[in-house]
This record gives C-alpha cells, sequence and structure tokens, in this order.
C-alpha cells in the first residue's frame, strides 16, 4: 500500500499493528513506512503520530519525540483514547526531562495524576516522579518513588514489567533502596520474559546488571551479559535500550581493570552524540558522557587523556543542564589541583562537590568526591583526616553491601585508603566480605586488596615515586633536579614529604622500601 501510494489502506495497517511491531523490535521499518507517507496526510492521524513520537523516543531524538506527541495528544481527546493519550503523556515527561524543560514535565505529571489510571499507568507515575525528582536534590524521594514503582510491578508484573523496563532510569543507582530495587525488578523480569526475544529483556538485563555491581557480585554478571551482547544484535539500533548496555559495559570494563577496552568505549559514547539527530540530547547530555570518560581515565591513571579533556568538562554550565554537573565539575577541579601537587587548592575544591554529592549523587557520571578528598588528605600524610574522609563512605559500603562505590574509583586509591581503616574494623566480617568481593573483580595476577601487605608506596604522589625511583639509583639532589625540569628546594621538598609518608629517617631507608617494592 505505502509503495503503490495508496495511503489510507497503508496508514489504518500501520495504526493496527504498530506497536505490536516495536514490542517486536521492528521499529526501523515502521519508521520507514511512516516516513513514506506524506507529512501533510501523516500528521492528520494521531495513531501515527503518537507512533513516529515513539520511534523517535527509542532513537533520543527528544524534539522530534515532543512535536509528534503534541500533534498526537491534539488528536485524541483522553475520554476517548485514553490508554494511548496517557501513554503518550507519559513518554512526553521523559522527552522534557531528558531535554531539561524540568517545569513542564512536573505539569504534565500533575495532569497525568488527576487522570483515571490503571496499575500499569501507575507504575509509569511512579517512574516519572523519580526521573523529575532526580535533578531536585532529593535522592529520599527518588528512592521513595522506585519502591512504589516496584510494588507495582510486583502486583502485575507480567503487564508491567515488559512495558515499564526501557522507562527505568538508571542514573538513579546509588541513591537510597534503588539498588535493592533494580535487583528485585530484574527478578520479576526473569520470571515472566519467556522464551521470545524482546527488546524490553535488554533493558531489563542493564537494570539488573546495575542492582549485581553495586553489590559487588560480578559471577552472575557475566552470564547476563553473554545474554544482553546476543540481544544487542538484535535490537542494538534502538539506541534508547542499547546505549544503557554500552554504558554499563563500560564502567564494567573499569571496575575489572580493563582500562583500555572501557575508554574505547567511552569515546564512542560520545562520538555518537556528535549526529544531527542528537542535537537536542547531545545540548543535555554530552558533559555528562564526557565527564563518564573522563572518570574512567581517571581510574585508569590515564592523566594525559584526562587533562585533554579538562576544557571541556570545565566550560560554564548551559541553562538545561543538569544541576549535578557541579558537583562533577568541582570534583574534575580538586584532580587537577591534586595532579600538580597544589594541596590547598585541592582540598578547597573539593570540599564543595563533597557537601554537593549528598543531594547530586551520580555515579554512573562522576565518582564520589569524598574518596578523592581521602586520598588528598593522606597523599599529605594525615592519616586521620584521610580516615575522616574515607569513614562515611566504608560505612556506607559496609552496612548497605554498596560494593560498587569502591569499585568505581581508582584500584590504588581504594587499596590505599582501606588500609588506613582502625585495626577493628579490619578484622569484621563485613570488611572481609568486602575485600574479598573487591578481589574477585580485580584482573588475575595483579595486587589485590586482599593481600595481607600492601605496598607502602601507594601512598606517595607519582611525582614522589619518581623521584624515589632516583635516591634508590642512588642520584643525588643536583642530578634529580635536573633530570626532572625541578628546582633544588622542591626536590628538597619531595624527600621530606617521602620520608615522612613512608616514616623513614634516612634517604637509604626510603630507597630500601622502594627496592622491595619491586
Amino acid at each position: 500500500f505505502v509503495r503503490a501510494g495508496r495511503w489510507q489502506e497503508a496508514m489504518a495497517l500501520i495504526a493496527a499493528n504498530g506497536e505490536a511491531m516495536l514490542n517486536e523490535g521492528d521499529h526501523a521499518v515502521l519508521e520507514q513506512w511512516l516516513d513514506r507517507i506524506p507529512e501533510p496526510i501523516r500528521t492528520g492521524n494521531p495513531k501515527l503520530c503518537y507512533l513516529r513520537g515513539v520511534c523517535a523516543c527509542l532513537k533520543g531524538v527528544w524534539l522530534r519525540v515532543s512535536g509528534e506527541l503534541e500533534a498526537a495528544l491534539a488528536g485524541l481527546p483522553v475520554q476517548e483514547h485514553a490508554a494511548l493519550a496517557i501513554r503518550a503523556m507519559f513518554l512526553q515527561v521523559d522527552a522534557l526531562n531528558s531535554c531539561g524543560e524540568r517545569e513542564l514535565a512536573w505539569q504534565r505529571l500533575d495532569e497525568l495524576e488527576r487522570l483515571p489510571l490503571d496499575p500499569a499507568a501507575k507504575a509509569h507515575l511512579a517512574l516519572q516522579r523519580a526521573w523529575c525528582a532526580l535533578p531536585t536534590g532529593d535522592p529520599a524521594a527518588v528512592g521513595h518513588y522506585m519502591m512504589t514503582f516496584l510494588a507495582c510491578a510486583e502486583r502485575d508484573a507480567a503487564n508491567i514489567c515488559p512495558r515499564t523496563a526501557d522507562r527505568v532510569h538508571l542514573l538513579f543507582i546509588g541513591l537510597p533502596h534503588v539498588a535493592e530495587c533494580f535487583e528485585r525488578f530484574y527478578a520479576l523480569c526473569e520470571l515472566v520474559r519467556g522464551q521470545t526475544a524482546a527488546p524490553w529483556q535488554l533493558a531489563a538485563i542493564a537494570i539488573g546488571a546495575w542492582g549485581y555491581l553495586w553489590q559487588g557480585r560480578r559471577e552472575p554478571l557475566v552470564p547476563m551479559l553473554e545474554r544482553g551482547d546476543a540481544l544487542h544484535q538484535q535490537f542494538g539500533s534502538m539506541r534508547l535500550v542499547s546505549e544503557r548496555v554500552l554504558q554499563f559495559r563500560g564502567l564494567f570494563m573499569a571496575a575489572s581493570g580493563r582500562f583500555e577496552a572501557a575508554q574505547q568505549l567511552a569515546r564512542r559514547l560520545v562520538g555518537d552524540l556528535q549526529s544531527t539527530e542528537s542535537a537536542a540530547h547531545r545540548a543535555v547530555w554530552l558533559r555528562a558522557y564526557q565527564h563518564a570518560y573522563a572518570r574512567i581515565c581517571w581510574m585508569a591513571r590515564d592523566y594525559e587523556s584526562f587533562r585533554s579533556l579538562a576544557p571541556a568538562l570545565l566550560a560554564p554550565r548551559v541553562a538545561n543542564e543538569w544541576q549535578f554537573m557541579q558537583a562533577a565539575m568541582e570534583l574534575v577541579r580538586g584532580q587537577l589541583a591534586l595532579l600538580r601537587e597544589d594541596w590547598p587548592s585541592a582540598e578547597a575544591a573539593l570540599r564543595a562537590p563533597v557537601e554537593l554529592h549528598a543531594r547530586f549523587r551520580m555515579p554512573m557520571v562522576y565518582g564520589d568526591p569524598r574518596i578523592t578528598l581521602a586520598y588528598a588528605q593522606l597523599l599529605q600524610g594525615r592519616r586521620s583526616g584521610a580516615w575522616e574522609a574515607f569513614a562515611p563512605v566504608l560505612e556506607e559500603v559496609l552496612s548497605d553491601q554498596a560494593i560498587g562505590l569502591l569499585l568505581l574509583e581508582p584500584p590504588h586509591v581504594v587499596d590505599a585508603l582501606l588500609e588506613i581503616a582502625p585495626g577493628d574494623i579490619q578484622r569484621s566480617a563485613p570488611f572481609d566480605a568486602c575485600r574479598a568481593r573487591i578481589a574477585r573483580w580485580r584482573p588475575a595476577g595483579s595486587e589485590t586488596a586482599s593481600l595481607a601487605a600492601l605496598s607502602p608506596l601507594s601512598v606517595l604522589s607519582e611525582r614522589e615515586i619518581e623521584v624515589l625511583e632516583r635516591v634508590a639509583s642512588g642520584a643525588s639532589n643536583k642530578h634529580i633536579a635536573r633530570d626532572l625540569s625541578l628546582s633544588l628546594h622542591t626536590v628538597k621538598r619531595h624527600i621530606a614529604n617521602i620520608l615522612d609518608k613512608l616514616d623513614c629517617a634516612s634517604r637509604g631507608q626510603a630507597a630500601d622500601i622502594y627496592r622491595r617494592a619491586g
């Protein structure tokens, strides 16, 4: 009918079968048909506008989503087409929030709440309330809405899980109750998924994977990701779904010590935002993707790449960017000062994101500034200050099994900070279990946190290790200064810091520690 230009008959078939095609992953064919129908004819059919809006949503083309859904809602009186109109309104909320139009998103949710909603729509409402609460800096509200959503799903999993899996936003991970909610929702999805592959199952895998990573449970992740790869081959062109799996895989590889592959994938995700269709998505999200790439570089100790990203990361915020970007920017400032060994600037910069972190925690995008601040203290030999900053993190890790907090930080930093925990904590069963789980994520043959003795050199900065290397080779201060392009005064200061941090009385003792550490 499309090829013959018999538009009315084509539109009738598309309207009748379009949603079934979307559920089976045939969005590309559906969108091709819709695009072949002349726009003046197509825009007069609200059902086709809705279907085209869904296709745009699956590709993250938010401006088209809003336009198509506005046209759909204008021709779909809620009283006559209640279920379809409500679904269109929920998609519109997602698009508005993703474009930074958050006040309009809240208004639309208030309108929805006044309508008669079925159980699936109530689940959607809770999800979108959580999504809109996220940028307000109210993590408790996000957790509350997510548990409300889970309760809806548990009452009618077969109906709700397939219809909501691709609406669950993974940025929630790390907030109260979310890891538990993700695991329980994934278990429901497994109960109802059946034998037929569908796009929503790929979204469910991304949700469950984050729940498992946050608790440090590596073993069940491997078969999950293998099944996810097979689904990705089938439905990978649905950007909204595939991107979530790719984002998780990048951080999974980084947590596993596969930094080169993780960086390559992060660069690809940043590059994918450069397309013309991604303009609206890019305006709000590009910097978040760049911060996620930078945090992988930081974990990998690829400081050259980290520094090269800094100008983009620290540029002034644009109007619609999320507020959590301010915390991410301040963390980067602190990290750059840390690399310069500018301790006062590092501490001043890091205390700002520590305060913001309580409200705007976003472990998918940027690291935990409390950990970086603790490490900055440790590098200066201030063990008590380091422990003061790190203790709340470790308490959360041990009480909530939030191992992901440590898996998404540089391994050498985590190892050094775990070593300063008081003896009674280190001898506790939860601490032993935590270290054992972390060890399972480390590459085979690498030094892990489960080793009884950790290298004392982990408390030294890179520059101090360079100086100590030359001390151990027998070089004089003058030779070290010339070799590293430093002043003689700076070399003496580094050596004094090294002796203090390693608790050594002489250069010879420090050199001996360096040689024994290999």
